[in-house]
Order: C-alpha cells, then sequence, then structure tokens
C-alpha cells in the first residue's frame, strides 16, 4: 500500500513538474513572441519612414522643378516686355511728351 501512494506522490510530483515545465515554456515562447512583435514593428516603422522620406524626396524635388521652369516662364516674359519697352521707349516718351505739352504734329 505504501508502494502505490509513494508512486502517487511520485506521479503528481512528475505532473508538477511537468505543469511547472510547461508553464515555463508558455512564458518564454510568450516572451520571444512579444520581441519577434516588437522587432516585425519597428521594422515595419522603419520600412516606413524610409519609403515616406524617398516619397517626400521624389515630391520636394518635382516641385522644385515645377518652380525652376515657372521661374524661367516669368524670367523670359520679364526679358520679352523688357525688350519690348526698350524697343518703344522714345515712342512712348515721345508720345508722351507729345501729350503732356499738347502739341500738335
Amino acid at each position: 500500500m505504501e508502494d502505490i501512494i509513494n508512486k502517487i506522490i511520485d506521479i503528481d510530483k512528475e505532473a508538477i513538474e511537468i505543469r511547472n515545465k510547461t508553464e515555463e515554456i508558455k512564458r518564454e515562447n510568450e516572451k520571444k513572441l512579444k520581441q519577434a512583435m516588437n522587432d516585425i514593428e519597428t521594422e515595419i516603422i522603419e520600412k516606413a519612414k524610409k519609403d515616406g522620406k524617398e516619397i517626400y524626396n521624389k515630391l520636394a524635388m518635382k516641385g522644385e522643378e515645377e518652380a525652376k521652369k515657372i521661374t524661367d516662364r516669368g524670367e523670359a516674359v520679364y526679358r520679352r516686355i523688357e525688350k519690348i519697352y526698350e524697343d518703344e521707349k522714345e515712342k512712348i516718351e515721345d508720345e508722351l511728351f507729345i501729350q503732356i505739352f499738347d502739341i500738335k504734329k
């Protein structure tokens, strides 16, 4: 009878050890899973930052190119107006002089 009780106690001790080992394995797996999830999250965030920066740089470059085109067009218009003014300057001055002093031709 004592042998049976000792075997039951041994079986109970083994069951407790198995349960403790199982819980330890479970805690370790949870810890590894949490770390893996954090690593994946960090990787995703870093990739998103990198992608966002690349997109921003491309858009900024396009914006700068567009701004240069607009500036160049504005300068070209200014040069044409300046040329017209230089070409017509004397004529305009003469006409203003005539109008101011009411000179008849």
